[in-house]
């Protein structure tokens, strides 16, 4: 239960674990044979696949990668509907592994699926298997017999195994098939999933039930961008020191109010465990890189500007041109530096990628209190970010995710006191959050603005003075301070455009506008959920905070991911 009245003292928090490390997960999908014979050769030979085959799915690059890791373990993990013969077996022999799990999807609700099982012993070997998927899904959750007439079950069957063949050929990297090779004899047959898992161009490992002969095809294709990010993460899992100071903050930030004092101390336990240290090494990270994201980008921009106006200035004053022209070539030299080395230690992907972990996690948290499933999103669900590069995160935070049970949800008599936790230390303080980041924005892009509209107006100035100097031929002569405005004309627009280059790397203005539509985003989700009146509009209201908090950590992620450090000249 999430919530109680207070009985037990709260866990210590001197005991602080570190982030679990991630594996990086293959997806394997099934088809299959219910009756099989030979089964202690089909398992020789599963062995044999599982072994040597199964990674030969990967591009060259993608392999060499592998082959690379020192931090990042391989785990498999097996989607099927654990349908009698081929699935099981399969199922059985990847449980044996390290790491492995079980995706289960059934084609129609679960006592419709199993009244096909042929025996009691089968549907004990279902429930065996069934109960150690996490998350299992059903893709019809009527019953058959509310829907269609008897005469129309058996064909309503038919279709369904098909749906559900298509779906595990479209939610795995690898179809693994157990097939005879011969032509299907109705809708979901293996014949027909193979055929489907084909025109996909899908990697498909075919073992013949007949002569247990492997047949591979489509291989040697597939990437898998979310590698790299995860050996870096668990790498820093193993080698990067958490402030334990800072851990106890954060423990404290949650826990230790008046709020909080009904939240179990299992919940806030699990919390610690689990969640807190992925937390602050994601928030470590993201302040670290961040920090010499933003330097970097300063002195690129103010170097750039220097440059230009010291080899400017000599000529305005007719010497120092060796002075002038090694200031250009150092100032130069640690732009070039600056924009190598940020990109070396991938300082502007990191702070975003690690912010977006950060942002998933403090979510998280506040599920977890209340007894609630996270979203289950990738950023390449939407087809707009299709290109997977960010996979490692959403693969981080859903493993860690996954180290814990299914969340059934709030109890009736709980939700009152998590919707007064949530609301003060989620909801409310996401608002002022950026009712800050809104103020805060809005005075600095002023100040920028303002700054820049001065040197611009000083610029026409100068200007000024010299199209009359030049073109009515008038007599002036300042002295040196002809010479110093001369330099104002080189150097006011240099300045005005390192100013400008400054302001649009750290986007102000965008992320002005975009706190303004969040402080009144939240404020009407806030309104909302100050409304509920019982669980269910409690749980709306906090999957409608989720998908809010979801996209705007995305949107925010898309947004200063083109603002990466650029040579500026």
């Amino acid at each position: 239960m999430p919530v109680t009245n207070r009985s037990e003292q709260d866990p210590p928090t001197a005991s602080i674990t570190i982030p679990p490390v991630i594996p990086y997960r293959t997806i394997i999908g099934i088809t299959g044979h219910r009756r099989l014979s030979d089964l202690n050769a089909l398992r020789d030979k599963l062995k044999e696949v599982l072994e040597r085959e199964i990674y030969k799915i990967y591009d060259q690059e993608t392999s060499k990668q592998l082959r690379k890791l020192q931090h990042t373990p391989l785990a498999i993990s097996l989607i099927t509907p654990l349908g009698e013969g081929a699935d099981r077996l399969v199922a059985h022999e990847i449980l044996k592994h390290p790491q492995a799990t079980l995706e289960v999807v059934l084609p129609l609700t679960k006592e419709d699926y199993c009244q096909d099982f042929q025996s009691q012993s089968s549907n004990e070997e279902f429930e065996l298997l069934f109960a150690q998927a996490r998350k299992p899904i059903c893709l019809r959750v009527t019953p058959i017999a509310d829907q269609f007439n008897p005469e129309d079950q058996p064909e309503a069957r038919r279709v369904a195994y098909k749906e559900v063949g298509h779906y595990v050929v479209d939610h795995c990297d690898i179809l693994l098939a157990l097939w005879d090779g011969k032509s299907a004899k109705g809708k979901g047959g293996v014949a027909e999933i193979v055929a489907y898992a084909r025109d996909q161009e899908q990697p498909l490992i075919i073992i013949s039930t007949s002569d247990h002969q492997v047949h591979l095809e489509n291989m040697g294709r597939l990437q898998a961008p979310a590698l790299a990010g995860l050996e870096r993460w668990n790498q820093a899992v193993g080698s990067q020191r958490i402030s334990q100071d800072y851990i106890r903050n954060i423990y404290s930030d949650l826990f230790k109010n008046k709020e909080a004092e009904r939240i179990t101390p299992s919940a806030k336990e699990s919390v610690k465990t689990h969640l807190i240290p992925g937390y602050a090494l994601a928030s470590s990270q993201a302040k670290s890189h961040q920090k010499l994201y933003r330097w970097a980008g300063f002195l690129t921009y103010t170097f750039s500007a220097l440059a230009v106006t010291g080899v400017g200035v000599a000529l305005v004053l007719g010497k120092f041109f060796k002075w002038a022209f090694l200031l250009e070539f150092v100032l130069l030299l640690a732009i070039f530096s600056l924009v190598f080395l940020g990109s070396k230690i991938r300082a502007h992907k990191n702070w975003i990628e690690s912010r977006f972990l950060v942002e998933r996690i403090r979510s998280a948290i506040f599920f977890l209190i209340s007894g609630l499933e996270v979203t289950s999103k990738r950023l390449w669900d939407d087809p707009l970010h299709s290109d997977k590069q960010d996979d490692w995160m959403t693969r981080t935070f859903q493993e860690t995710w996954n180290h814990f049970p299914l969340q059934n949800g709030a109890e009736t008599d709980q939700w009152n006191g998590l919707k007064e936790y949530n609301l003060k230390h989620w909801l409310n303080a996401q608002l002022e959050f950026h009712q800050n980041t809104y103020s805060k924005s809005k005075k600095i892009n002023m100040l920028f603005e303002r700054g820049i509209l001065v040197l611009f107006l000083l610029a026409i100035a100068a200007a000024v003075y010299h199209l009359l100097h030049y073109f009515f031929h008038l007599d002036w002569h300042l002295g040196f301070f002809d010479k110093v405005l001369y330099s104002f004309a080189i150097l006011l627009p240099a300045m005005a455009a390192a100013l400008e280059g400054i302001r649009s790397q750290r986007e102000y203005a965008r992320i002005e506008n975009r706190s303004k539509k969040m402080v009144k985003a939240l404020a009407k989700i806030i309104r909302n959920f100050k409304s509920a009146e019982d669980d269910s509009s409690f749980e709306k209201g906090m999957y409608q905070a989720e998908q809010l908090m979801l996209w705007e950590t995305t949107d925010w992620m898309m947004l200063v991911r083109g603002q990466d450090l650029k040579i500026i000249v």
